[in-house]
């Protein structure tokens, strides 16, 4: 990819956002680039973490397992997206598996080279752990949705969230989402049953919150799901 293109690609990563140019040089310039066939593990869970991870093209899956082997879905990432957020700042394992789910273009970086940028550069620090800030404030949040809310709810809340990233607008009021995305998967990600998925999807369905296109993609209507929030 060429230096111009990465450096688009960066500069819509989240924690990225508020480095200039100069800024985002520096990240470049540690930044290495991969290719994995679909079905490619990157990282397995309680493995040492050493690298985080920006998907330039494809979708990778975080997934843990249980004692008894059970998959649970963390989340998705697709083009724009890195993971894991708090790798870059933590001296830790690996606290989930990441998979391909097709063909994916990845840019790696070095925890033990970013370290020695932010010693150097000592503002892009800055800058970092105050974006890191949102996103763990972020985190909290769907912790307490977790806690707090229905599982319907909880549902059109992770509709919401994944919109965010991966949403296309159909119309004024109406977003598709553009990512595969089976009610086991959602099932799995929320902790609950693919029959509790169905239910409730039928539903949001009859509410006029959910529709699907030709293609199967979910059309969400915002006033109908704000309205049921």
């Amino acid at each position: 990819m060429p230096a111009n293109d990465l450096k688009h690609l960066l500069s819509h990563i989240e924690i990225f956002r508020t480095l200039t140019e100069e800024e985002l040089e520096l990240i470049i310039n540690i930044t290495s680039q991969r290719r994995f066939y679909r079905n490619s593990h990157i990282f397995r869970q309680d493995e040492p973490m050493t690298h985080v991870y920006f998907v330039s093209h494809g979708k990778v899956k975080i997934y843990r397992t249980d004692g008894s082997g059970r998959e649970q879905i963390v989340n998705f990432f697709q083009s724009g997206e890195m993971f894991p957020h708090h790798g870059l700042f933590r001296k830790d394992l690996y606290p989930a598996n990441a998979i391909t789910t097709e063909k994916s273009e990845l840019f790696s970086i070095s925890k033990e080279n970013f370290e020695d940028l932010l010693m150097a550069h000592p503002e892009v620090s800055i800058k970092m752990f105050r974006t890191l800030g949102q996103l763990i404030v972020d985190l909290q949040k769907r912790l307490q949705d977790k806690i707090f809310k229905s599982t319907d709810k909880q549902i059109l809340l992770l509709f919401e969230r994944l919109l965010a990233n991966h949403g296309e607008w159909v119309d004024e009021e109406r977003t598709r989402l553009r990512t595969d995305m089976t009610k086991q998967d959602i099932a799995n990600i929320i902790g609950t049953s693919r029959e509790t998925v169905s239910r409730s999807i039928s539903t949001f369905k009859k509410e006029n919150i959910l529709t699907e296109d030709e293609a199967g993609y979910y059309i969400v209507h915002h006033p109908s799901l704000h309205l049921y929030l």
